[in-house]
């Protein structure tokens, strides 16, 4: 009778207990394919989700000059895309800098470190810079122009700038949203402008920049290929043809950068001889978004089904 009592009660409390399920693996998805058009001409730049497989935003790469930081660092980058460069006066005087001030131009370095660009640490020494703005789409000069900082405050950059001899004199205002990385300046327009998509929006942008080649002698070259967003977002670069062998398994044995151009130009290579251009689907990239997770991702095309340069297609995955 106790025996019989005692598997009732058993039975009992087991009936109490949810029954236990097997968990499921995280379902990484299939491999997935899509094409950036930035055009032969290349006048576009493209802002690529991973997350949503989509491009998030899309516009000419000449609706911008400068591009001001939001965050603590402050610094000011410039529209590379269109061959921009700048160099720092030795005075502090508006009036005085002219078409006969000596100057050195520089260009913002591809790596994107803070320290690498050229109008630099401008709160440090207040000087007039010139900017030379580089060439329109249709390959016209745009011309320089000289541009001073008058302060930052609340958040503000208060600016003024005109031609070199002081006719066109404007004063522009661009206040920091923490929700971007940066936001933009237009001297065509005179006005700020949002030339990004919010920075947790989007990981890589597809545009034309300048990369500085060191041998065999500097050369600052106009480059097509894809900067990372600088916001929590890092790469690894593998050129060992194992896109299909990466998992989630390896991620802790590589090691990251978030330079801008970790990505860059070299995942295709043009023939001189015939100007046709070749991917090396053989290089991976692993890529850690703003949002902590990995994806997997290769190039596969730089032509569209047109036969038309200017388009890369990739393949990538959720690791």
């Amino acid at each position: 009778m106790r025996y019989f009592l005692f598997i009732i009660i058993a039975f009992s409390l087991s009936s109490c207990f949810k029954e236990e399920l097997p968990v499921q693996p995280l379902d990484r998805g299939s491999l997935l394919t899509n094409q950036v058009e930035l055009t032969s001409s290349y006048s576009i730049q493209a802002y690529f989700d991973l997350g949503t497989n989509s491009v998030v935003q899309v516009q000419s790469k000449d609706v911008w000059d400068l591009a001001f930081d939001c965050s603590s660092s402050s610094f000011i980058r410039q529209n590379t895309a269109l061959t921009a460069n700048a160099a720092i006066t030795d005075t502090d005087v508006f009036e005085d800098v002219n078409s006969s001030t000596p100057v050195s131009f520089k260009y913002d370095h591809q790596i994107g470190d803070t320290d690498s660009l050229a109008i630099g640490k401008w709160f440090e020494h207040g000087k007039v810079i010139v900017i030379d703005r580089g060439y329109a789409l249709n390959g016209t000069v745009l011309g320089k122009l000289k541009f001073q900082m008058i302060s930052l405050e609340n958040g503000t950059y208060t600016f003024r700038y005109s031609k070199l001899n002081g006719s066109d004199y404007h004063e522009g205002t661009v206040t920091k949203n923490d929700d971007y990385n940066h936001i933009g300046y237009s001297f065509t327009t005179h006005a700020s402008i949002l030339h990004e998509p919010k920075k947790t929006d989007y990981d890589l942008c597809f545009t034309s920049y300048i990369h500085i080649f060191y041998e065999p002698d500097y050369t600052p070259y106009s480059v097509v290929g894809v900067l990372i967003n600088p916001y929590n977002t890092s790469v690894h670069r593998d050129v060992n043809d194992k896109f299909l062998q990466f998992d989630y398994d390896a991620i802790d044995t590589l090691s990251f950068s978030t330079q801008a151009d970790r990505i860059g130009y070299d995942w295709k290579v043009v023939d001189i001889n015939t100007s046709q251009y070749t991917t090396y689907p053989q290089i991976t990239y692993i890529i850690k978004d703003s949002e902590n997770y990995y994806y997997k991702l290769h190039f596969l095309d730089y032509y569209n089904d047109n036969g038309q340069r200017g388009n890369p297609k990739f393949e990538f995955q959720l690791l």
